[in-house]
C-alpha cells in the first residue's frame, strides 16, 4: 500500500508518520508539496499512484485565521478540495482532519458524527470563529468533490511535535508545564473556567502522592531518609519523570521544606555520607515500561516503601475523564486531583 502523508512535520504529521513507518509513507510537508497549487498535487498524485491520502495539513493559528483570511481559505478550504479530487482521481482513499471549530460550542453535552453545525446552538449557530469557517469549508469542498473520503474532528491534539518558539514545542503539554511554571497566568485562565492541574492524571497516582505527604510529615530527617526511584521506556527524554517531582514535592510539602533546597538528583564518585533531609531521585531507562515509581522512606530496622507501577497508559486517560466530569458545573478556579478524589 502507498501512503501520503500530508503535513508531516507538524504535531499530527509527525505521530502518523510513526504509525504507518511499516508502509515507508511519503512524508511531505510545505517544502515538498504546495496544497495551495491544485496542478502541481494533481501532477504529483498522478505520478505517485497513492492507495490512501491523509491530510494532517493546515493553517491552525486560531488568531492568525482572523487577520490573515485569505491565506486561511486557501490553506484550510481550497487545498482540501484540490487533495481530495487529486486522490479521488488515482482512486486513492482520501482521509481529511478537521475541527471541532466548525461548531460554535454551545451544545451542553458532546456533539455526533451526523451533526450538522449550527443546529445546537444557544450562541447563533455556525462555526466558533473564521478558523472554524475555514475548515467547515474544506469540510464542504470534500463532500462536493465526492470519491471515498473521510472526515475526522478533533479538538485540541496531545503530542510531541508541532511549532517550536524559542526552542519547545507549542502543544498542550508544554503549554499547561509553562503555565504550571507561570502561576499568575494559570490562576488567570482559572478565573474564566474550572482547571484541574496535576503532574499525573492517574487515580493510583494521586492516592500515592497522598500517602506519601503523609509519611513524610510523620517519619521526619531524623527517622527515615527518603528516595524516589522511577523507571520508564527508552525514549522517555526528561528526567526525572514528572511524577517522581510530584512524589518529591510531596513529600517535602509532608515535612515542610522546599524541594529545590533539599533534592539530590545524581550520585557519582565519592560521595561522602548522605546527608540528613535530603531526597534522593533515581532514574531508570529502558524497554517499554509505561512508568514506575517507589519512594524509600529508609529508617534504621525498617523500611516503607510506597510504589506506584502503570502498565498502560490507559490510567491516565480514566484519570482525565473522572477529573473532567467532576469539573463539570464547578465554578471557575485552579483545582487539584485531590479535590477530585475528595483527599
Amino acid at each position: 500500500m502507498k501512503v501520503v502523508i500530508l503535513g508531516a512535520k507538524g504535531m499530527l504529521g509527525r505521530d502518523l508518520g510513526k504509525v504507518f513507518y511499516d508502509l515507508s509513507p511519503y512524508l511531505l510537508d510545505k517544502d515538498e508539496l504546495d496544497v495551495t497549487n491544485e496542478k502541481g498535487t494533481s501532477a504529483l498524485f498522478r505520478n505517485l499512484k497513492p492507495d490512501l491520502v491523509i491530510n494532517a495539513a493546515a493553517y491552525t493559528d486560531v488568531d492568525g485565521c482572523e487577520t490573515n483570511k485569505d491565506l486561511a481559505m486557501k490553506v484550510n478550504a481550497d487545498a482540501p478540495g484540490y487533495l481530495a479530487r487529486a486522490s479521488r482521481d488515482v482512486g486513492a482513499v482520501f482521509v481529511h482532519y478537521s475541527t471541532d471549530y466548525v461548531f460554535d460550542g454551545g451544545k451542553s453535552e458532546g456533539y455526533k458524527e451526523d451533526e450538522e453545525p449550527g443546529k445546537f446552538t444557544r450562541r447563533g449557530g455556525g462555526p466558533l470563529n473564521f478558523y472554524g469557517e475555514s475548515k467547515l469549508a474544506g469540510e464542504n469542498a470534500v463532500r462536493e468533490v465526492g470519491g471515498n473520503y473521510y472526515l475526522i474532528r478533533a479538538s485540541w491534539l496531545f503530542g510531541l511535535g508541532g511549532p517550536q518558539v524559542d526552542g519547545r514545542p507549542i502543544n498542550f503539554i508544554e503549554t499547561i508545564l509553562r503555565l504550571a511554571q507561570e502561576k499568575d497566568e494559570l490562576k488567570v485562565a482559572a478565573e474564566k473556567a474550572p482547571i484541574i492541574f496535576a503532574p499525573n492524571m492517574s487515580v493510583g497516582v494521586n492516592l500515592a502522592f497522598a500517602l506519601v505527604e503523609k509519611v513524610a510529615s510523620v517519619l521526619d530527617k531524623d527517622v527515615a531518609d527518603i528516595e524516589i526511584v522511577e523507571m520508564h521506556h527508552k525514549h522517555k527524554v526528561d528526567a526525572p519523570s514528572g511524577t517522581a517531582l510530584g512524589l518529591g514535592e510531596a513529600a517535602a510539602k509532608g515535612r515542610g521544606v522546599n524541594l529545590d533546597e533539599v533534592s539530590v538528583r545524581s550520585r557519582d564518585g565519592h560521595t561522602g555520607a548522605r546527608e540528613d533531609g535530603t531526597i534522593g531521585f533515581a532514574t531508570l531507562r529502558g524497554g517499554d515500561v509505561v512508568g514506575d515509581h517507589t519512594v524509600v522512606f529508609a529508617c534504621e530496622g525498617e523500611r516503607i516503601e510506597i510504589t506506584h507501577k502503570a502498565s498502560s497508559r490507559e490510567v491516565f486517560a480514566k484519570g482525565a475523564v473522572r477529573a473532567a466530569k467532576w469539573a463539570e458545573g464547578k465554578a471557575p478556579g485552579l483545582y487539584s486531583m485531590r479535590e477530585v478524589l475528595g483527599l
